[in-house]
């Protein structure tokens, strides 16, 4: 490349022109439906509809992900001594991951996390990779599930692994 080869987008209608460039390098953009420069339109899809419970507020163009008659179900998990040995996860009947967490790296805290779900029946399954369960050998670990001031499941005494089936 000599010193009057400038390479750059050359193309004016491009969002990413060079108005200095010589030679056109063939990477010229167009804004996407957000008005991103060679984005994918995925900074501002979202769910937009203000009555389902996974609405975005910031989103303007919707992606279908809405979820109708969802509720939101909220896990938490006070951990042992040993936190470090404790994950867990929420799957739908297809086996679909979703939400999960741990392991965990403090003792006798408490983690939460909240989805918005379909109704319909889901699976929580809680492992301990030691297998000794969050309670009681060695700290007062439990973990529940609610949604809507409910509580669907709690536990904590168990081996290697619980699984249990809630419905919401």
């Amino acid at each position: 490349c000599d010193e009057d080869e400038i390479p750059g987008c050359t193309v004016d209608t491009a969002c990413n022109y060079d108005p200095d460039a010589i030679e056109d390098n063939g990477l010229c953009a167009e804004n996407d439906v957000c008005g991103v420069c060679g984005g994918d339109g995925s900074s501002c899809s979202g769910c937009t509809d203000s009555a389902s419970c996974n609405y975005d507020p910031s989103a303007t163009i919707d992606d279908g992900s809405c979820i109708g008659n969802g509720v939101d179900i909220t896990f938490t998990i006070l951990t042992d001594n040993y936190p470090g040995e404790t994950t867990w996860s929420v799957t739908d009947d297809s086996g679909a991951t979703i939400m999960s967490g741990g392991p965990y790296s403090s003792s006798a805290t408490t983690y939460t996390q909240t989805a918005c779900v379909a109704t319909g029946c889901y699976n929580i399954t809680i492992n301990d990779s030691y297998g000794d369960g969050i309670c009681c050998s060695f700290g007062s670990g439990n973990y529940t599930i609610t949604s809507q001031g409910n509580t669907l499941v709690t536990g904590g005494e168990f081996l290697s692994t619980e699984t249990t089936n809630f419905c919401v």
